[in-house]
């Protein structure tokens, strides 16, 4: 698994000064818009060794697989790790035995996007009036949004839209534009920084929404363009 630097790490190295909100935070916010969006369950560390925090999750492995797991720190100076493509338990126990101080994160079950052969990901950041700038990473079965949030990303699979006044003035050359249409559609009423992928979850090709951020920092990209 490619290790990519996150937010938090730029907040910490003093690159960036923003507030994030925490996954859980989105999710909640993500699907109150109605937007496409992947399940997750969240659980509490303190109970990490008991059979109902096991029972928890293999009940959401019967529902749905791969899945992401994540563990996300409730004190920010705390280091947050992943494992994705995990179809069992045995693979979330292995990853667990190397949690130090359990009790001090929440642990973050969700549904993952496979790629496929028109797969891209993708950054909007929206104004909410009709402004928009749309970053999408294509590349053939690629579903790690990380790569354009972390800065770690090849530019020649790059590519760029612009929306002002609600009209295309740059249109991508590698993305469909119903897709372009689609994606604005879902998020020209909302200001904001969000996230998504175009895949498969659970055997439905769509495109789907996973992050939201919604601190000022974000939306002035809007005035580079």
């Amino acid at each position: 698994m490619v290790k990519y630097p996150t937010m938090l790490d730029w907040i910490r190295t003093g690159v960036i000064n923003v507030k994030l909100h925490k996954k859980e935070h989105q999710h909640s916010v993500i699907k109150s818009m109605g937007l496409p969006h992947l399940d997750i369950d969240v659980l509490d560390g303190v109970y990490a060794n008991t059979p109902a925090f096991q029972n928890r999750i293999n009940m959401f492995l019967n529902k749905t697989r791969p899945v992401v797991f994540i563990s996300s720190p409730k004190n920010e100076n705390l280091p947050k790790d992943m494992i994705d493509l995990v179809m069992c338990w045995e693979q979330i126990k292995q990853f667990m035995s190397n949690v130090q101080n359990p009790q001090e994160y929440n642990f973050i079950i969700t549904e993952m996007v496979v790629g496929t052969p028109d797969s891209y990901t993708g950054i909007i950041v929206s104004d909410g009036k009709g402004n928009a700038v749309i970053e999408f990473y294509v590349r053939e079965k690629w579903v790690d949004p990380r790569t354009l949030s972390s800065g770690c990303s090849e530019p020649k699979y790059h590519d760029l839209t612009v929306i002002k006044d609600s009209e295309i003035k740059r249109l991508s050359d590698k993305v469909p534009a119903d897709d372009v249409n689609y994606i604005f559609s879902k998020v020209k009423e909302t200001e904001g920084y969000f996230e998504f992928i175009k895949g498969i979850k659970n055997d439905v090709r769509g495109i789907y929404f996973m992050e939201f951020q919604n601190d000022p920092a974000f939306i002035r990209v809007l005035n580079m363009v």
